[in-house]
């Protein structure tokens, strides 16, 4: 027993006289470390003792190689472990670090992060085998800083790209026992964000309680960097808890925010604001998948819906699944928690009766014809109290139709006999109505306003092609998004196009004749061209009565891209191969269901004889671009 107490006092007396010389060792291997690992120096000023383990340093230094000062400290003090120090580690806590500056420059002449994250190709270092998934070994990394408390004072971070600057001040940024505290100062948006919370391992529990204060439009910090999205809330409270279990992490966690808000183009023109949004559930991480359990919820507003989501990884597939579910609710539910800046001409609405739905999502890459998509809307004594922004049955009567394009109003459409080149129905010839219906939507007297068969083909041939190259939307689909919607692509478009078509096919609010009659006589067919009354005497000279049957199925065919017309037709009227495809694919269609004979398609593929001003615009030199499918 006396010579371990001799050795230890002997330890001790080593370390007080040979302290300064250990910690300027074991500083240098931090240092060596850092330089392989970040491709940076770490440089300090003075390195000090103030007492037995009591440190200080000042003129603390981060300098990427070849690159601008990351980061630059003032001063720090810190403790640190005696018996630590004498194996060569530097292991610190209580750290207290004061004025920091972290500036990030990051543009084509000055970028101190790549530098920063490279490794020096030279060093080779050392590769440890880790069988753990990688959330796992990061929360053994947060467990290790959680055993440190320290306290950041006056920390200032800068951010500057060829666009723009943002600077951001944190009075303080504080860790101990287990609790932490941060104050985010915006300089961009004046406002101010505090965070406080825990994070226990013995427990293992996290809680967290976010606020802004003052700017009302808050959004976080450099998130437009995200192709131009923007976003934020006001208040913001997480609760967490989690276990590992066969080499994954599961997470349970709970989350209210209030006045949450979004803007992005790709999802909405608008500002998107949700003032109450919550979610509970469970998630699994693992090393190739994340699930989303089938028992989580999200409440939007009052409408409650519960969600299952899985993203798996098998070597190069990837495996997505998506179940939606929102129970049995008052459809008035629905209608009042729709997002603010999302679906307008929808607000205000009122009806009666209840409303449920269900959508089903998978798909694995590696086999996209196996795509799952089923979406079901149920409804139960459903009727229409009151219309909101939007009278949806306005288009069964007479109307004024304007003609936008790329955001700017260019016409004005007199849809009723006051307009001479109106043409009803029974006035068009059953040509034409047959060739638009087997071209556009062979079931359009017969669906309730949605094909889910040609939306999942849709999908499928986009994600094939890497790009929106089919849309899937039925004639009812279309017609919504002409008279009532923007032409924005946008996911709040596309939604709200959804609930209106349901709407109007399912309260019977227009009939189905009364929808093509109006869809023919709006639809571009050409440079100005509107309506089949204007398109039939642009290219043909005669009234939409007289179309001949290879006249209707041109004119179905260039629906898709009408100004595209003149790549269809040599300037004597041939039809160019690709065109020659589509005429008889339809024609086809058409003698097997019977709506036209044989001997009525002998001439189709015969030159098509031009005599209106479309005449003009044809030139045998131009050719169809190749991206351009057009049967």
């Amino acid at each position: 027993m006396l010579w371990f107490i001799a050795l230890l006092i002997s330890a001790t007396l080593m370390g007080v006289l040979f302290r300064d010389k250990l910690l300027h060792f074991a500083f240098e291997k931090v240092q060596d470390k850092f330089s392989a690992k970040y491709n940076a120096s770490l440089n300090v000023g003075d390195l000090n003792f103030v007492s037995f383990n009591h440190i200080t340093a000042n003129a603390i230094t981060v300098v990427p190689e070849l690159s601008d000062t990351l980061l630059k400290i003032e001063s720090v003090d810190a403790k640190f472990s005696i018996s630590n120090l004498l194996i060569g580690k530097f292991v610190l806590y209580d750290v207290n670090a004061n004025n920091l500056r972290l500036t990030v420059f990051n543009d084509s002449s000055r970028n101190n992060i790549v530098h920063f994250t490279e490794n020096k190709p030279n060093v080779q270092i050392e590769k440890k085998s880790v069988s753990a998934p990688i959330y796992i070994r990061l929360l053994r990394k947060l467990e290790q800083l959680s055993q440190t408390s320290f306290t950041f004072s006056n920390t200032t971070v800068s951010y500057s790209d060829s666009t723009q600057a943002e600077r951001f001040f944190l009075p303080e940024i504080q860790f101990k026992g287990n609790a932490f505290h941060i104050s985010f100062i915006s300089e961009t948006f004046a406002d101010t964000l505090d965070c406080s919370g825990k994070l226990d391992f013995k427990k293992n529990s996290f809680n967290a309680a976010l606020s802004v204060h003052g700017n009302e439009d808050y959004t976080l910090p450099l998130l437009d960097k995200i192709d131009s999205l923007r976003g934020g809330f006001k208040t913001l409270n997480v609760q967490s808890t989690w276990h590992e279990s066969n080499e994954s992490l599961v997470l349970n966690a709970s989350v209210d925010i209030t006045q949450f808000h979004v803007q992005h183009w790709r999802l909405s023109a608008d500002k998107v604001v949700v003032p109450l949004l919550k979610f509970s559930g469970q998630i699994t991480f693992a090393e190739n998948y994340v699930q989303l359990d089938s028992k989580a919820h999200i409440q939007i507003n009052s409408l409650p819906l519960s969600i299952f989501a899985r993203y798996e990884k098998v070597d190069t597939s990837k495996l997505i699944a998506l179940k939606i579910q929102m129970p049995e609710v008052a459809a008035d539910t629905l209608f009042n928690a729709l997002p603010q800046g999302m679906f307008n001409s929808l607000k205000g609405i009122s009806c009666n009766g209840s409303l449920a739905y269900q959508l089903n999502f998978a798909m694995d890459t590696r086999a996209l014809d196996s795509l799952v998509f089923e979406s079901e809307m149920k409804r139960k004594g459903l009727s229409l109290r009151s219309y909101g922004t939007e009278n949806f049955s306005r288009i069964e009567n007479d109307f004024i139709h304007d003609v936008y394009v790329k955001g700017v109003r260019v016409r004005e459409l007199n849809i009723s006999h006051g307009n001479p080149y109106f043409t009803s129905l029974r006035q068009i010839n059953p040509y034409l109505i047959s060739s638009v219906l087997q071209a556009e939507d062979p079931s359009f007297m017969r669906h309730n306003g949605f094909l889910g068969s040609a939306f999942r083909e849709s999908i499928i041939q986009n994600i094939r092609e890497r790009r929106f190259a089919r849309g899937g939307s039925t004639i009812t689909m279309q017609l919504v998004k002409n008279v009532f919607l923007s032409r924005d692509k946008n996911i709040a478009r596309k939604v709200e196009e959804a609930m209106i078509v349901y709407l109007i096919e399912n309260l019977n609010l227009v009939s189905k004749e009364r929808m093509l009659e109006v869809y023919l006589n709006i639809i571009e067919w050409g440079p100005n061209v509107y309506g089949i009354g204007e398109a039939s005497r642009f290219y043909y000279g005669k009234k939409p009565s007289e179309l001949s049957l290879p006249e209707s199925i041109f004119l179905a065919g260039i629906i898709p891209k009408p100004r595209a017309f003149k790549y269809h037709v040599e300037k004597d009227g041939t039809l160019k191969p690709h065109f020659k495809r589509f005429f008889e694919v339809l024609s086809n269609r058409m003698i097997l269901k019977g709506i036209v004979t044989p001997d009525e398609t002998q001439k189709i593929l015969e030159p098509l004889k031009f005599k209106g001003a479309a005449l003009q615009h044809i030139s045998p030199e131009e050719t169809l671009p190749e991206e351009d499918d057009f049967y």
